[in-house]
């Protein structure tokens, strides 16, 4: 098919449409980048006006055998698209194909064609009307897409098998760590009964004693430290903590905490109301002890100075119930469902070191090991409330 030209004027006084229907359609067709062309089945042979960007109407133009027409289609998308023509011949069904063909000028695009039969008098398909669309600055755009999100999962992946490799030697170093550690606090010990038995005047012997006991305390601390470090290490890993429950008083462990943190957030408002009377728990008051840490140092960094950080601890009928209210940023609602993921960081939250090391997912990893559940109710600008809930069950009442 060939391009229309312009109708002339017939006379300079009178005025004529400067283009026919025809040539206004195809110029609509060409502004949208669509193309029209029909299929012959009887001689196999396509004719029309293709969907292009092309300058040169030459390139617009398409007459030729189907072969040489699937020639020119991708290998892999042939069979796609002779599938969506002989729908439309067989079955006499519109049918929709997706594929990359080389035009004239070499150039390689990605083509949508809509398919549609057009019967005779009968039932038989006289020919096949297609609608086609360049759709090639869309496809490289979703590749582009499709890559940067590759490019983000592969960056995401190695820096979660960095973060594992890392935790394993952490943990395999504190493993090693504790053996010679072990031996210096026997040792310590044995010296510490032999300098009893010595002979010695009381100030010397009150000085051998004094140091040794240094050294013990301070392997004592090391140990601590390196069951800090272990354990972030684990949850971080998601792997579960060896607990060791004893009866426990979640009142006077949130006071200890709350004295601990008030000397790091001098210019916060701590307040701590506990129920009378509550019941003393079967936990691990290390571990839970880094539960409240993180939920409270949470609570004060994300919050002005002077604002306020509220806990409560309460009995609510089978549960014990840690409330930690503050008046913070806020969390995203959009968020709240992946804020106790490993890994995740709430968009909106500035870029600060502070904390215990184990994050909301070790908070909740913990909290889940004791039998118990940690939720969170939050709005952006209006503070968040988090809320730990342990069963009686856990308590070593009655």
């Amino acid at each position: 098919m060939t391009t229309p030209q312009p109708t002339p004027r017939e006379s300079a006084g009178r005025s004529e449409p400067l283009f026919t229907a025809e040539q206004r359609l195809q110029r609509a067709l060409d502004a949208g980048g669509i193309g029209l062309w029909e299929y012959d089945p009887e001689w196999r042979v396509l004719h029309g006006s293709a969907a292009t960007d092309a300058d040169d109407p030459r390139l617009r133009q398409v007459r030729m055998g189907l072969d040489d027409f699937i020639a020119r289609i991708r290998p892999d998308q042939r069979d796609g698209v002779l599938k969506a023509l002989h729908d439309a011949l067989d079955r006499g069904i519109a049918a929709y194909t997706t594929y990359e063909v080389e035009r004239p000028d070499g150039q390689i695009r990605w083509i949508q064609a809509h398919l549609y039969p057009e019967r005779d008098g009968g039932e038989a398909v006289r020919r096949i009307i297609a609608i086609t669309r360049d759709v090639s600055d869309l496809q490289h755009a979703l590749q582009a897409q499709e890559q940067l999100l590759d490019a983000a999962t592969k960056a995401r992946d190695t820096a979660e098998r960095t973060v594992m490799a890392r935790n394993n030697f952490i943990s395999s170093t504190v493993h090693d760590l504790r053996t010679p550690m072990t031996s210096i606090r026997g040792r310590a010990q044995l010296l510490t009964r032999r300098v009893r038995r010595m002979t010695l005047p009381e100030d010397e012997q009150a000085t051998l004693l004094e140091g040794l006991a240094q050294i013990e305390l301070g392997i004592d601390h090391m140990n601590a430290l390196l069951g800090d470090l272990q354990d972030a290490a684990f949850l971080q890993m998601g792997r579960p903590l060896e607990l060791r429950p004893a009866p426990t008083s979640l009142a006077e462990l949130v006071e200890g905490v709350v004295a601990e943190i008030i000397p790091l957030y001098p210019a916060h408002q701590f307040d701590v109301a506990a129920a009378a009377d509550l019941p003393d728990l079967q936990i691990d008051p290390t571990r839970m002890r880094r539960v409240v840490t993180n939920l409270l140092i949470n609570a004060a960094k994300y919050s002005p100075e002077g604002s306020r950080v509220a806990i409560r601890l309460a009995r609510d009928g089978d549960a014990m119930v840690l409330q930690i209210r503050d008046e913070g940023i806020g969390i995203p609602a959009a968020e709240l469902d992946r804020i106790f993921e490993r890994f995740y960081r709430a968009s909106n939250a500035p870029q600060t070191n502070e904390g215990s090391g184990i994050g909301l997912a070790g908070v909740r990893q913990i909290v889940r090991q004791h039998g118990g559940e940690v939720a969170v109710i939050s709005h952006v600008g209006a503070g968040s409330t988090f809320t730990v809930r342990l069963p009686i069950s856990t308590s070593t009442e009655g």
